[in-house]
C-alpha cells in the first residue's frame, strides 16, 4: 500500500511542477533526456538509477531512459536512442512532465510493444527503415472500470490518466494483455483484457479436472520464454514464491510442466530490522525470475541475494548464491539474462550482475 501512495505523490509532484513552470532540465549526461554511458565500464554490479524499464529483443537490450527508448548491443558497446516518447504518447500531461515511470517493454511476438500503464493503452512499433522504430499503431483505451478485482482509479488532478499498481505485463495476438497486479489488500494477482473489447478482470483458472472447479490465477510475475526453444505458443508461464508454473490460455487450465523447489538450498526467509515500523520485518519474497536459454538454468532473486537455479546429472534441481544485492527481492519488478550478465529491474533503476566468467570482463582486464 505504501508502494501505491509514493506513485500517486510522485506523479501529483510532477504535475504541481509543470503548472508552476518550475519543472527542472534533465539529471542526465547529456541534454537529450537519456543516459548513454559505455556498459561495461566497470567490472563490478552497476545501478543505473535512471532506467525504468528494460526487455532483451533478439540480441539487444531494450531500455526507457528519460523520454527515450534506448537500444544497446552489449555491455562494451554505448547505448542509443531508437524512440523519442514524446513523439508517440497520447496524453499531452504525460509528454509535459516526461513522467513515464508507468511504460513497460513487452516483446510479443517478434515485435516490441509499449504499454502505458497510466493511460491504459498499448504502442505497438515497427521498424523506421534504418536503426530506429516508429508507431505502428495503439490499441484501444482498455476499460479499467471493468477490472473487478483491483480498484484503479482516475487521478482527480489529471483526467484521462490513471493510477495502477502492476509489477509487470505480458501480450498475446490472440488473447490480448495480461497484467501481474497488485490487489488492495498487497497480494499479486494475474489480470486479463481482452483484445477486442479491452474490457478486464481478474483470471479465472481451471484447478482440476473438474470442469467446474475455478480459483484465481495468483502470481507474483510473468517467465519470459520467448528465447526458449519448445515453449508452448499459447501457454504464459508464471512464478509464485518458489513455484514455477504455466496456463493453457485457450483452455485457462494449468499445465503439467511446474517445479517447486521449495526448501532447496538455503533459502530461509531473511529478518531485518524496519526503523520505520519499530520492528522485524521477514523478507520472503522471490522475484525476477529469468531464463537462461543457452546454458538451461534459471536466475532469481530472494531475500538480499541473487540465485542460480540448475539441475545436475541426475535431474537434481541445484540452487546456488551468485551474489549479495544492496536491496531485498521484494523491491525487484522482473529479471533478464543478457551478454553474460543477469538484470534485475527494480523500484530504484536497473541492476547489473556479470556473471561468472562473462567474456567481457577479461576483455576490460586486458585493456587495463
Amino acid at each position: 500500500m505504501m508502494k501505491h501512495q509514493w506513485k500517486f505523490l510522485a506523479l501529483f509532484l510532477c504535475l504541481m511542477l509543470c503548472l508552476t513552470s518550475a519543472f527542472a532540465e534533465s539529471d542526465t549526461d547529456t541534454d537529450d533526456g537519456y543516459e548513454s554511458t559505455c556498459w561495461g565500464e566497470a567490472s563490478v554490479s552497476q545501478q543505473r538509477t535512471d532506467i525504468r524499464d528494460a526487455a532483451v529483443f533478439g540480441y539487444d537490450l531494450y531500455y526507457i531512459s528519460g523520454h527515450y527508448l534506448m537500444r544497446v548491443d552489449d555491455c562494451l558497446s554505448y547505448a542509443n536512442p531508437v524512440l523519442d516518447l514524446n513523439e508517440i504518447i497520447q496524453s499531452e500531461t504525460l509528454r509535459s512532465i516526461g513522467y513515464y515511470d508507468e511504460v513497460s517493454i513487452i516483446v510479443a511476438d517478434y515485435r516490441l510493444v509499449l504499454f502505458s500503464g497510466n493511460e491504459g493503452l498499448l504502442y505497438f512499433l515497427k521498424s523506421d527503415g534504418t536503426d530506429g522504430f516508429q508507431l505502428d499503431f495503439v490499441s484501444k483505451p482498455l476499460d479499467y472500470a471493468s477490472a473487478w478485482g483491483v480498484k484503479w482509479k482516475e487521478f482527480p488532478i489529471a483526467p484521462g490518466l490513471y493510477d495502477i499498481d502492476y509489477e509487470e505485463a505480458y501480450y498475446h495476438d490472440d488473447f490480448g494483455l495480461f497484467i501481474v497486479a497488485c490487489t488492495d489488500d498487497g497480494e499479486h494477482c494475474v489480470v486479463h483484457f481482452d483484445k477486442e473489447t479491452g474490457k478486464g478482470g481478474m483470471v479465472d483458472v481451471q484447478t482440476s479436472e473438474d470442469a467446474d472447479s475455478y480459483g484465481y490465477l495468483w502470481a507474483d510475475g510473468i517467465l519470459d520464454t520467448s528465447a526458449v526453444e519448445g515453449a508452448e505458443e499459447k501457454a504464459l508461464y508464471f512464478y509464485s514464491g518458489a513455484k514455477l508454473f504455466s496456463v493453457n490460455l485457450e483452455t485457462m487450465a494449468y499445465l503439467p510442466d511446474s517445479l517447486d523447489f521449495t526448501g532447496e538450498a538455503d533459502l530461509e526467509a531473511v529478518k531485518d530490522y524496519d526503523i520505520q515500523r519499530g520492528a522485524y520485518v521477514t523478507h520472503d519474497a522471490y522475484r525476477g525470475y529469468a531464463v537462461d536459454a543457452e546454458n538451461q538454468t534459471f536466475y532469481f532473486a530472494h531475500d538480499n541475494t541473487a540465485w542460480k537455479l540448475s539441475a545436475d546429472d541426475n535431474a537434481q534441481v541445484e540452487v546456488t548464491a551468485v551474489a549479495k544485492l544492496p536491496f531485498y527481492a521484494e523491491k525487484v519488478r522482473k529479471g533478464l539474462v543478457w551478454d553474460d550478465c543477469y538484470l534485475l529491474v527494480t523500484d530504484g533503476g536497473l541492476y547489473t550482475i556479470p556473471l561468472p566468467g562473462a567474456y567481457w570482463l577479461s576483455m576490460l582486464e586486458d585493456a587495463e
